[in-house]
């Protein structure tokens, strides 16, 4: 197992624990977000994705995705000054989330570390 230190791209294939699926599930009363995306967001949710490798799954391209191409289109729809502000705010939240992203994963990795060998 290896915990991941980014987001997990796509969403092929989850094991989720009990405690997991109701951090989760609890989540989701309060949200639409994605589960690829929630995933990627331990701090909010409480749930630390960790991988196998090699995966379990493999995803089989010829099915295709139920997400449009739309989420590629990324001209900005807003005009005056909130166009000219969402650049700042872009990287605000990014920069944000990945501060928060690698400070779960170090403080996850340390819990790791005194417990490696013990299963």
């Amino acid at each position: 197992l290896t915990r991941l230190s980014t987001s997990p791209g796509e969403a092929h294939a989850y094991l989720v624990s009990r405690s997991g699926a109701r951090k989760m599930l609890r989540r989701l009363e309060r949200t639409s977000t994605p589960i690829d995306t929630m995933m990627g967001q331990p701090w909010k949710t409480g749930v630390g994705a960790l991988a196998v490798h090699p995966g379990l799954a493999r995803q089989d391209p010829s099915l295709g995705t139920s997400i449009n191409d739309a989420r590629f289109d990324k001209k900005p729809t807003t005009t005056g000054l909130p166009r000219l502000l969402l650049p700042l705010a872009k990287t605000a939240l990014k920069t944000s989330e990945n501060v928060l992203k690698r400070t779960f994963y170090y403080a996850a990795w340390f819990g790791d570390r005194r417990t490696r060998g013990r299963a």
